[in-house]
């Protein structure tokens, strides 16, 4: 389970991403939240596990669109 916020312009949007593996191929479900579900999943974490936090910075350089990545 993933679950995650994205945050742009001041607007904020939620998810959670399930997998399960139907023979040898995993099959993603996506699925919106809205503020509420998302802070009640929060409440269930398993805090044995390391969150990681990812930010990425889109840029244009010259013509060409460029994404960093920071962990």
């Amino acid at each position: 389970v993933r679950l995650r916020s994205r945050s742009q312009h001041g607007r904020t949007t939620y998810a959670i991403t399930t997998r399960h593996y139907e023979g040898p191929e995993p099959v993603e479900t996506r699925m919106q939240l809205n503020y509420r579900e998302y802070m009640n999943y929060i409440k269930m974490e398993d805090r044995s596990r390391v969150p990681i936090n990812k930010e990425r910075r889109c840029f244009m350089y010259g013509k060409q669109a460029c994404s960093n990545f920071m962990f």
